[in-house]
C-alpha cells in the first residue's frame, strides 16, 4: 500500500515550497481544485520522505513547474482537468521530463481509466476515496 505525506510550509499558491530536506521524495501535485490540492499537500504533511516541492492546477501549469523544478521526482496528478486531461498531461510528462514517475489521482474506479493512465506511461493510479491511515 502507498501512503504519500511530505512535511513542507506553502510559501504561495502554485509557486515553490520549503526547500528540500535531505532523503526525500520531491513531488509536484497537480489538481484543478485548490481545495484538493491544499488538502493533499497537508495530507502528504506527515511523511519526511516525502516532500511536495511545487503545485499547479493545469496541465499547462504543471509543464512549467517541471521545468522549474528539475528535482521532481513524482507528480501527482489528476485525470479530470479542463484543457489538459490527467492522461495526456501524462503523456507529455512522460515525454518531456522522462525521470518522473506519474501518480495518477482520480475518483474514477474502472478498468479503462487505469489502462489508459498505465498506457500513457503512468507508474501508478490512487482513487480519491482511498483511505488515510
Amino acid at each position: 500500500m502507498l501512503f504519500l505525506r511530505t512535511a513542507t510550509r506553502l510559501v504561495a499558491p502554485f509557486m515553490s515550497v520549503a526547500p528540500l530536506p535531505a532523503s526525500s521524495i520531491p513531488l509536484l501535485l497537480v489538481d484543478d481544485h485548490q481545495l484538493v490540492l491544499e488538502g493533499v499537500r497537508v495530507l502528504l504533511g506527515h511523511d519526511p520522505g516525502l516532500h511536495v516541492v511545487a503545485m499547479a492546477n493545469s496541465g499547462a501549469a504543471a509543464l512549467l513547474r517541471l521545468q522549474q523544478h528539475p528535482e521532481v521526482q513524482v507528480a501527482v496528478v489528476d485525470l479530470n482537468m479542463p484543457q489538459m486531461s490527467g492522461v495526456q498531461l501524462t503523456r507529455a510528462i512522460r515525454e518531456q521530463f522522462p525521470h518522473v514517475r506519474v501518480l495518477a489521482l482520480s475518483m474514477f474506479h474502472d478498468h479503462a481509466s487505469v489502462q489508459e493512465v498505465l498506457g500513457a506511461g503512468g507508474s501508478g493510479y490512487l482513487l480519491k476515496n482511498t483511505e488515510v491511515v
